[in-house]
């Protein structure tokens, strides 16, 4: 993916009380991130290419993507694609996409 000319729509700035090396565990480790990420268990191998994923208790890919920038305990920049088939309806015909969550 080239993410040059890519400009998001929306972006998300949080601030969490932690150190740098606690919150990059959280994104990186399967082990702790089980512990914030409602038992979900991300995958991540942390070269630019490497893969991105998130999986659910029963295994299951729940988001997967690809490392585009990787700076340890300063920057992980990722895409993003989730695997939400209960939760995303496309119409075509609308020309939208529907996102169903319950919040």
């Amino acid at each position: 993916m080239n993410i040059d000319q890519f400009k998001p729509s929306i972006v998300y700035t949080i601030y969490i009380a932690s150190t740098p090396e606690k919150v990059w565990q959280a994104l990186t480790s399967a082990e702790f991130s089980r512990k914030y990420f409602f038992g979900n268990a991300v995958e991540v191998d942390l070269r630019i290419g490497g893969a991105y994923v998130v999986r659910t208790p029963d295994g299951s890919v729940h988001i997967s993507g690809e490392v585009i920038e990787c700076v340890p305990l300063r920057k992980l920049t990722i895409t993003f694609n989730v695997n939400w088939p209960a939760l995303i309806e496309t119409r075509p015909d609308a020309g939208e996409l529907r996102d169903r969550a319950r919040r």
